[in-house]
């Protein structure tokens, strides 16, 4: 579980697959990047949105630029 606030993220790895589930808000998402790369990760195979407020997927402009 990555910390983005009152929002969720969630980072879900096994073996070479990586999952997001949600991604909080815009102003979280270059901390998110940062968390995902510390952990040396370059891509995420799978993203997952449960619903589209804000603060689901608000930092999804990021992730995907990144990866």
């Amino acid at each position: 579980m990555l910390d983005v606030g009152q929002a969720e993220c969630f980072l879900l790895e096994k073996g070479d697959f990586v999952s997001l589930v949600d991604c909080g808000k815009a102003s979280k998402g270059k901390k998110i990047v940062e968390s995902i790369r510390k952990r040396g990760i370059d891509k995420i195979d799978y993203i997952f949105i449960t619903h589209p407020h804000e603060d689901h997927m608000g930092g999804m402009l990021e992730i995907i630029n990144n990866f």
